[in-house]
């Protein structure tokens, strides 16, 4: 009698840090941010996924002059098809 109440106590305690642990964020860099909001007021070109799997996004800016410029980056992770840059 004693053996079963220690494997239920047991096995509630184990599933209760299983569930405590899946809640935690597989993504846990919290450095991560929208590409969107490291380069306020770009303009954004979504390039989807390259042929290594990886997924880029070109951003265009203009300088003073009216001269335009380009930049293709990586993005660490999409998610609900925002892309994610380091700070």
């Amino acid at each position: 009698m004693i053996k079963g109440k220690m494997k239920k106590i047991v096995g509630a305690a184990v599933f209760t840090g299983a569930l405590m642990f899946s809640a935690i964020p597989a993504d846990a860099a919290s450095n991560l941010i929208p590409i969107r909001d490291k380069y306020d007021g770009y303009q954004y070109q979504w390039n989807g996924y390259n042929s290594k799997g990886v997924a880029t996004v070109t951003v265009f800016s203009r300088d003073s002059n009216g001269k335009s410029y380009s930049n293709t980056y990586e993005c660490v992770t999409v998610i609900s098809g925002t892309c994610y840059v380091y700070e």
